[in-house]
């Protein structure tokens, strides 16, 4: 054909193409113990019903941390799970209401999509009349008990606490305990102190727990409610409870060493693989507190939920997907397979046999209650974590921990109604802080001062520039751009979705002459950059002298040390099993020393964190560092070692006076390199502490990962990035211009 004639037809073959193309609808999902295949189904429904549909479904156990990242770059898809901060994108209009959806005809039967969801379930994402949030799975909070051994002992299901505590008297005079809990994550038992409370107090009261209201904690019923978690961890929880995750007391539970586990209702999907043959599980409400105002029929739920977001390409295809989703036939093809609750009233009339107590459960409740993720005043849930803990720990009494998170909530009104104010608090570390930054400044001066006395040699300029102008432009695009958004980026206040809002240096200061917690997690980051290379450096100089000598084997010894280096996240993983109060055998271990003390002791509790980190740094740091050593030591020249022993020197006096001087200069990159690592600590709090540390167990990077996708607190944590640079530039800088002196 001429061109003349082809254009046209390619013309109408492309938006042949265009209208052809199927309309895409993004789902990013987080995966957790349901698995997906579910929503494979529930996506397969949909471009069934709608012909030119395709689901892209993606799925992911870090979710929450990519959406958070799509929030900032105002890329969203049309339908998430994840657990972000909704409730901003809600207020800033990112979030689709659902409500002209939800009074449209369901998609299986009569009735609208919204009598189809079971009472209360819709009403925790709603705002100004609009529904925001569709719920699937329902989880309600129970005590699930060993269904055999009950019966063996003739034991009664408990209706209030008191019973609660009397059963749990009569299961310790036998070999069980009654309770395991997953003591490492305190907030796991928030959910029985806001159940007793709201049985006590009712809806509106319980309603100004979330907003920090005053006298919301100080006041006889919540008291009471702590009281009674007190006396459950002190007298009737797992010894060495405070070391166990979820998973780990789930596994105590169903390999019969605990009679009763309180947890929300994914416990059977998420733990089928791990439910031993021929054990009956069996599940009753939470106890109810002695009150006049307690009713069986109101229960702590919550759900899962979805969203559909506005400025996504397809809203109301989102939409469609989550009404095939919710629609009977499919959410009871969940309840059944998952044995887990859905919000969908009908459709657990399928639930697993499993859990029939469950569903019993479900057909008492007329009215729930629970916290609405996200909601609330912001910083209230670090309160709770960090006294929740000292109480699980027996710390502090509850009427001493009410007068305390009393206290911390008012500090946080003052701060959402100021947010401007600052209170001086750390005068005296701020002034030790930047005279610490002063001196790094001094010592890189001299430092430059005396590389620049010494002689060099000219090249060309465009020799020059070939070898380090790559590394140059790398530089800039990976580090120096980056670092000088960041720094400009502690200038302003944003919550990555309104217009920053500039602020000058108020953040640093706020950080530096107020902030306790950022003060402590910096403490903490000293511990792990000074203790363990007190033990690293000493030992990996030693096993390295040992396979310089020959050592018989010593590539296989090379490669068993090294190997750590090796399993990154997967040696936490390691180290939590060893670490495991109940079957560890590190415990073990000591208890067969005859160390009675470590019997059941829980490691990885906040308190004792840090004690268990410094065993796991050494292991993982010492052989990295060894292989660094035995490198420098094959350098140095072997006529030395052959002149001292024609003076008669020793072993230990040519490891001083010859080997150790000249691997100085080693020794000290070893140290910086500790130093940075110490500083950059992350990983290992992060996922020992379910992504919630304590104030005991903050660093100053989990401080700043939860400024930034936590609370949306961008120039803070850029300002937390800049301290945590400065501080690991200027103890860099220190640890050279130390080597420097002593060469």
């Amino acid at each position: 054909l001429a061109e003349s004639e082809a254009m046209p037809l390619l013309l109408l073959f492309f938006l042949l193409t265009l209208l052809g193309q199927a309309q895409e609808v993004e789902v990013s999902l987080f995966e957790g113990g349901e698995g997906v295949d579910f929503y494979r189904y529930a996506a397969r429904r949909l471009e069934e019903s709608r012909p030119g549909v395709s689901v892209l479904l993606e799925a992911d156990p870090a979710m929450a941390d990519k959406m958070r990242m799509r929030v900032l770059e105002g890329n969203l898809p049309e339908v998430s799970n994840a657990s972000i901060d909704i409730w901003a994108l809600i207020d800033n209009g990112d979030v689709q209401p659902l409500d002209s959806w939800l009074e449209q005809k369901a998609v299986d039967g009569e009735s609208t999509w919204r009598e189809t969801f079971l009472p209360g379930s819709l009403s925790q994402f709603q705002k100004d009349g609009k529904t925001y949030g569709i719920p699937l799975v329902y989880v309600v909070w129970s005590v699930y008990y060993n269904k055999t051994l009950f019966a063996e002992h003739g034991w009664e299901i408990p209706r209030t606490w008191p019973e609660f505590e009397s059963l749990c008297e009569k299961i310790q005079q036998t070999s069980t305990a009654p309770i395991a809990f997953q003591g490492r994550y305190p907030f796991y038992a928030k959910a029985l102190v806001e159940h007793t409370y709201f049985q006590q107090v009712g809806r509106e009261r319980y309603l100004e727990l979330a907003q920090g209201q005053p006298g919301c904690f100080d006041n006889p019923e919540m008291i009471d409610s702590l009281g009674t978690l007190r006396t459950l961890s002190q007298q009737h929880f797992q010894p060495g409870f405070q070391g166990m995750s979820h998973t780990e007391a789930q596994l105590e539970f169903f390999q019969g060493r605990a009679a009763m586990l309180f947890c929300g209702s994914w416990l059977f999907s998420e733990m089928r693989d791990n439910i031993p043959e021929g054990f009956e599980l069996g599940s009753f409400a939470l106890p109810l507190p002695v009150s006049d105002r307690a009713d069986p029929a109101a229960q702590y739920a919550t759900s899962g939920y979805f969203f559909v977001f506005k400025s996504s390409a397809h809203p109301d295809l989102g939409a469609e997907f989550l009404k095939q989703m919710t629609s009977p036939e499919v959410a009871g093809r969940f309840a059944r397979e998952r044995g887990t609750p859905v919000a969908i009233a009908s459709a657990n009339d399928s639930l697993h046999p499993t859990v029939a107590d469950l569903q019993h459960q479900l057909e008492q409740i007329k009215e729930t209650f629970g916290p609405a993720p996200g909601r609330g005043l912001k910083g209230l849930g670090q309160v709770w974590n960090d006294n929740l803990a000292r109480l699980l720990a027996g710390e502090a009494e509850p009427q001493v921990l009410v007068k305390d998170m009393e206290r911390e909530t008012a500090a946080l009104r003052r701060k959402s109604l100021s947010p401007d104010a600052i209170e001086v608090r750390h005068p005296r570390k701020t002034l030790a802080f930047l005279l610490f930054l002063m001196l790094g400044v001094a010592l890189a001066s001299r430092s430059q001062t005396r590389q620049l006395d010494a002689p060099s040699v000219k090249a060309g300029g465009g020799v020059t520039f070939l070898f380090i102008g790559p590394a140059l432009l790398a530089f800039a695009l990976f580090f120096a751009i980056p670092s000088f958004l960041a720094l400009g980026g502690t200038l302003f206040r944003w919550d990555g979705l309104g217009k920053p809002e500039f602020v000058g240096l108020f953040h640093l200061k706020w950080l530096l002459l107020e902030s306790d917690l950022f003060w402590s997690s910096l403490g903490h980051n000293l511990i792990l950059m000074l203790v363990p290379a007190i033990f690293v450096i000493p030992l990996a100089l030693f096993l390295a002298y040992l396979l310089h000598q020959g050592l018989a084997g010593q590539r296989l010894f090379r490669v068993v040390f090294f190997f750590p280096n090796l399993l990154g996240v997967a040696g936490v993983l390691l180290w939590q099993q060893l670490y495991n109060p109940q079957i560890g055998p590190i415990n073990k271990l000591l208890t067969s020393l005859g160390l009675s003390f470590f019997e059941n002791f829980a490691w990885l509790a906040p308190g004792n964190l840090y004690y268990a980190l410094i065993p796991m740094a050494v292991w993982s740091a010492t052989g990295f560092n060894m292989v660094l050593f035995l490198a420098a030591m094959q350098a140095v020249p072997v006529s030395l070692y052959e002149a001292a022993e024609l003076n008669g020197a020793d072993d230990v006096q040519k490891f001083f006076y010859i080997t150790l001087p000249h691997i100085r200069h080693t020794v000290m990159v070893a140290l910086v390199l500790m130093v940075i690592g110490g500083m950059k600590a992350f990983e290992a709090i992060w996922l020992l502490t379910n992504q919630s540390p304590t104030s005991q167990t903050h660093v100053v990077g989990t401080l700043m990962v939860r400024a930034l996708f936590v609370e949306q607190r961008i120039g803070q944590a850029a300002a937390l990035a800049t301290l945590l640079f400065l501080v690991v530039l200027v103890g860099s800088v220190v640890t050279n211009r130390l080597s420097e002196e002593k060469s």
